[in-house]
């Protein structure tokens, strides 16, 4: 039915995009809906939830871990260096029933949104599309990469071995094998991991000067509950993230949040 295939859409991307970036998700999930989407007509219900479906559930599955998402990263290292330890499977123990419960409200919302005509019933149920061809070796080494990073990183707790250092099993493999080449590697995003570290600089810079310290104090939480706190930086957050890119938000109100941070552990 077109409500499975949504929730199936919403399901996948999400999942995808908790390991890798959210854009790449986006991409490859619109290719593979992309026939179902064509064969439909524009003015089509199921086509506009499918579409829609992709982008919430890549940005929706990207809070599930720290490498899911720029703002994720920019905060774990944040804490980390604020000397608040958080491992990546104690992250996830966190975030993946939040995921879960905005996926849900998610497909509710385009459910309620969109109708479904009987031209959409009939197209959910597939296309008569040939089988997908074998991916060959290089298919079954990033699999089994895959596979091992993200071991690597769930049990980094009991092996010690720090994400940072899991997170290079697979350039090593991919460049080793051949599936990387020089090229590929020029092409990633060096924007976005430059403006991560920038981010963590930029926040230690603001701590070490005391500026954070200054802006918090301009701030008049002070004896406020911590839930006030908590629904005011997400407020903050919320609009300049909607007007703004939201890897330069988690830059300016990281540090900030940091100090209303100790500011309600101190009114709590």
């Amino acid at each position: 039915s077109p409500a499975r295939l949504i929730l199936g859409v919403l399901l996948v991307t999400a999942v995808l995009s908790m390991w890798m970036s959210n854009t790449a998700t986006a991409v490859m999930m619109c290719t593979l809906i992309g026939p179902l989407c064509f064969s439909l007509d524009k003015s089509s219900g199921l086509r506009k939830a499918l579409l829609i479906a992709v982008p919430v559930g890549a940005n929706v599955g990207g809070i599930g871990t720290p490498i899911g998402t720029p703002p994720n990263a920019i905060a774990f290292g944040a804490l980390k260096a604020a000397g608040v330890e958080i491992d990546f499977l104690g992250w996830m123990l966190f975030a993946i029933p939040l995921v879960l419960a905005l996926l849900l409200v998610s497909w509710a919302a385009i459910l309620f949104f969109y109708s479904f005509s009987d031209e959409d019933r009939e197209r959910s149920k597939g296309l008569d599309m040939p089988p997908p061809e074998r991916g060959g070796l290089a298919a079954v080494i990033t699999a089994l990469t895959f596979c091992a990073t993200v071991l690597l990183w769930v049990t980094s707790p009991w092996t010690g071995l720090p994400i940072a250092a899991a997170a290079l099993v697979p350039l090593m493999v991919f460049t080793a094998s051949g599936i990387m080449s020089r090229n590929d590697i020029n092409t990633l995003e060096w924007d976005i991991l430059l403006l991560i570290a920038g981010g963590l600089a930029l926040g230690q810079g603001m701590e070490a000067t005391g500026l954070a310290a200054w802006m918090v104090d301009q701030i008049p939480l002070a004896g406020l509950p911590a839930l006030a706190v908590i629904l005011v930086i997400a407020s903050m957050t919320l609009v300049m993230s909607t007007l703004m890119s939201n890897t330069a938000t988690a830059n300016l109100l990281m540090p900030i949040a940091l100090g209303l941070a100790g500011i309600a552990s101190g009114a709590s």
